[in-house]
């Protein structure tokens, strides 16, 4: 907490003045940095889901440091990653294959996030716009670790999140060190589900009598995402899309979006992709006594 004594937004001192006049250490000055950890589950907090499980849940812990100046700023979402190796990878070979994916996905990150900003509106202050950063750092230990991540020298397939706390990074996996795979990946860790599905599909009647043309429709209705705004930010639901039926398992049908959580090779990031942001930067506002409305624009 940081207080300050001027008696209005002009008046010099520190920059701004503390919510309520000149009641300085009742809550953050306008300038004043903040901080705080989070650990949430995405689901139901940040986004529901309907027709559809989203991968649930997805847990989400970062540190989040808000830097303010009258109008402007930075809010930097960082997380911490820790690497165990198994099936032949070791640190020394491979520690710096993983470290360069989880940055650079990182930065693929606050590139979608660069066409937004985190706007504070805090009672008493000029309303801000902050730039929107994500980082990542190596812990020391599994204890200290927002997310663990299991670096796998033989396994097949491509690397994934559980819970998203728990990275399987599979070297020898398809696209495991490639850019979209690991930013997709990287977005569970953010708490944000899968905008893709698998559902049962619906036999066309009568079965079409030409070689390998599809034998199943889409079902009705499709699965939906609903991303939760900070109020009074408004929610946004997103319909996914039929795509084909499933190569892999017989009988299903595949839906998506196009942005970077549902079609492969998609780097398109809607705003509602930033919405748990301004919830989390709006709850360490509120902790620190300066409730502020917090939105994407």
């Amino acid at each position: 907490m940081c207080g300050c004594n001027a008696d209005g937004p002009g008046d010099g001192g520190v920059p701004g003045s503390p919510p309520g006049g000149t009641t300085g250490g009742t809550g953050l000055c306008c300038a004043c940095p903040a901080s705080g950890t989070v650990d949430r589950d995405g689901h139901r907090n940040y986004y529901t889901t309907t027709g559809y499980a989203g991968s649930r849940p997805k847990t989400n812990k970062c540190s989040i440091d808000i830097v303010r100046t009258a109008r402007a700023g930075t809010v930097t979402v960082s997380t911490a990653f820790h690497m165990t190796y198994i099936n032949t990878a070791t640190a020394a070979a491979d520690g710096s294959t993983v470290t360069s994916a989880i940055s650079t996905a990182m930065t693929n990150w606050t590139g979608g996030a660069s066409a937004y900003k985190l706007k504070i509106e805090q009672p008493g202050c000029d309303p801000q716009e902050l730039t929107i950063v994500f980082t990542s750092t190596t812990a020391a230990s599994a204890s200290a670790a927002d997310v663990q991540v299991t670096v796998d020298g033989t396994s097949t397939g491509p690397s994934s999140v559980r819970n998203g706390t728990r990275m399987t990074f599979k070297l020898a996996g398809e696209g495991s060190s490639a850019s979209w795979n690991m930013t997709h990946e990287t977005g569970h860790t953010f708490g944000l589900p899968d905008e893709y599905s698998e559902l049962t599909g619906v036999p066309i009647v009568p079965a079409p009598t030409t070689p390998g043309a599809p034998t199943i429709t889409a079902p009705t209705p499709a699965p939906t995402t609903t991303y939760i705004g900070a109020p009074p930010q408004a929610n946004v639901t997103i319909t996914q899309q039929p795509w084909q039926p499933s190569p892999r398992t017989p009988g299903m049908y595949m839906f998506d979006n196009p942005t970077v959580m549902g079609k492969y090779g998609n780097t398109t990031y809607p705003a509602y992709l930033f919405y748990w942001i301004a919830i989390e930067v709006s709850a360490i506002l509120a902790a620190e006594g300066s409730p502020s409305v917090v939105t994407i624009i």
